[in-house]
């Protein structure tokens, strides 16, 4: 986009004509102009008098000085800003794997056939990672203790082959939340992209006798980590085990979200919904650096001084 930073200096243009119309010529063109090179033309001017002469050499000089005027209003042009495409966030997917994740109490669906918890979260999990081909992901599994399976890595179907190994009773028989964010935020440090989301699929109470959930979020939230925690529940029997305020505190502390899923398909609306609040595509905008273009009527204005020289000075003389 091209602008004047002094668009006022345009009111200069008619400054010659209330010159004309206000101030007196004294002793015509020759007390009028004051350069070194205007006698020359002065004596031209002398010798080829005839109006229409005349009338051509005020029209160059008035076209120079409208050259000069759009110097001075400072012309510009903006370059249309520049989009750096963002295609990469560190997200980290917890299991709980404690022994409640057994329960074989859903469906599947596509073989109509009871499926374990952990089970069903491994099959989103498959489907999670094929929409998140941008991000690097990272897989824990916690119940008692919280370990690393997978580290950050752009290889998904390394983190899916790892993942089939999962069992229930591997970390431990009950639920630590807090270790699992614990645990989670010491990894998030080993790397340094700014985007960070950790989703937990867990079906259980936390135990309370490692680090506290919630002092952990607060830490997770100081470390721009985004928590979603999702409460696997039977849809007969309602989410007894699961503390619902405990997960909705620690989602709502950390910027994310809590969801809560009873049946698989659930699970699909929960990825669906945070790969909508974490696209996996962000634009930075980026700001071009304006360009100064008043060298060109200067330039311009220098270009026809020359041409008015050699029309006024050397080729009418030789006429």
């Amino acid at each position: 986009m091209y602008e004047f930073l002094h668009p006022w200096a345009f009111i200069g243009l008619i400054l010659p004509f209330f010159i004309l119309l206000f101030i007196p010529r004294i002793n015509g063109i020759k007390t009028s102009i004051r350069s070194a090179m205007l006698p020359y033309i002065m004596k031209s001017i002398e010798r080829k008098s005839h109006t229409d002469s005349s009338m051509k050499f005020w029209i160059a000089i008035y076209i120079v000085w409208c050259l000069w005027i759009t110097a001075i209003a400072a012309p510009v042009y903006h370059p249309e800003p520049e989009y750096e495409l963002k295609e990469r966030r560190n997200i980290l997917l917890a299991t709980d794997i404690s022994a409640s994740m057994d329960t074989r109490d859903w469906k599947d669906e596509k073989n109509n056939s009871p499926i374990s918890r952990l089970d069903a979260v491994k099959n989103i999990i498959k489907d999670f990672t094929k929409m998140r081909k941008g991000d690097r992901l990272a897989k824990m599994s916690f119940a008692s203790e919280a370990f690393i399976t997978v580290p950050f890595t752009n290889d998904a179907d390394a983190l899916l082959k790892i993942q089939e190994n999962e069992q229930t009773g591997m970390a431990g028989l009950t639920t630590s939340l807090g270790n699992a964010i614990g645990v989670a935020l010491e990894h998030f440090k080993s790397d340094s992209i700014a985007k960070r989301v950790m989703i937990i699929f867990t079906d259980g109470l936390d135990t309370g006798d490692g680090v506290s959930p919630l002092a952990m979020a607060q830490l997770a939230a100081k470390d721009s980590v985004h928590i979603y925690t999702v409460a696997l529940g039977s849809p007969n029997e309602g989410f007894n085990n699961v503390d619902h305020d405990l997960l909705e505190l620690i989602a709502s502390e950390t910027g994310g979200k809590a969801f809560k899923a009873t049946q698989i398909k659930d699970l699909d609306m929960v990825t669906e919904e945070i790969s909508h609040t974490e696209p996996m595509i962000y634009k930075i905008k980026k700001e071009q650096p304006q360009e100064v273009l008043f060298h060109i009527p200067l330039c311009a204005a220098v270009i026809w001084i020359s041409i008015c020289m050699f029309y006024f000075v050397i080729y009418k003389r030789n006429e």
